[in-house]
């Protein structure tokens, strides 16, 4: 059985395996059985059993209460699939996955900011801390708004002069610190072994 908003690929038998191949990501949209399709007036019947040359076994799946999966790839076409044509579970190793979105709201920037080094230095940190190399993507989430002067000058100022105490700054100051200590333990320790 499948999930609601499961993501990954399937296994279908036929005639579902030449629309949803097995390494197609989908998307579980709806679960829905065929009464509930049928008060919607979707006619399932024609749309799905009949559309696909299976329309012999529309009663036996209605009299057991079937349940339809509406599901998506990522080119955004919908299919409908019957739960008797699913041969695998989306999460055919048992582990579940979902893809994770972090927003980071920074507040007011002036219209013409470059992001480019903003973005990079995201990059690196996602990179450095879970060894994923994100897409990141700039996006204004306000319409432009006009401050006063002074209010723009403070955050220019703020924009030209980084804290050079926040964390990142003092953890590659600390790399540095350790790379020196580890010279100077090895050189010692060639001196001990050398006398």
């Amino acid at each position: 059985m499948l999930k609601l908003n499961g993501r990954g690929v399937v296994i279908t038998s036929s005639p579902f395996d030449a629309i949803v191949k097995p390494n197609l990501v989908i998307t579980v949209l709806a679960m829905r059985t065929l009464r509930d399709l049928e008060a919607a007036e979707l006619n399932p019947e024609e749309l799905i059993y009949k559309a696909n040359g299976i329309g012999d076994n529309y009663e036996t799946d209605l009299a057991n209460n079937v349940t339809i999966y509406t599901v998506q790839d990522d080119a955004g076409n919908t299919i409908y699939l019957p739960q008797t044509y699913v041969r695998s579970r989306l999460d055919t190793g048992g582990n579940e996955f979902v893809e994770k979105t972090i927003g980071v709201s920074i507040g007011l920037i002036p219209q013409g900011y470059l992001m480019d080094e903003l973005e990079a230095k995201v990059i690196e940190l996602i990179q450095d801390t879970i060894n994923i190399t994100p897409k990141v993507v700039s996006i204004n989430s306000s319409a432009t708004i006009t401050i006063s002067d002074e209010d723009a000058n403070i955050i220019n100022a703020r924009l030209r002069t980084p804290d050079m105490t926040s964390c990142r700054v003092k953890y590659r100051q600390l790399l540095k610190a350790l790379d020196s200590l580890k010279c100077k333990y090895k050189a010692l320790e060639c001196k001990i072994t050398n006398s």
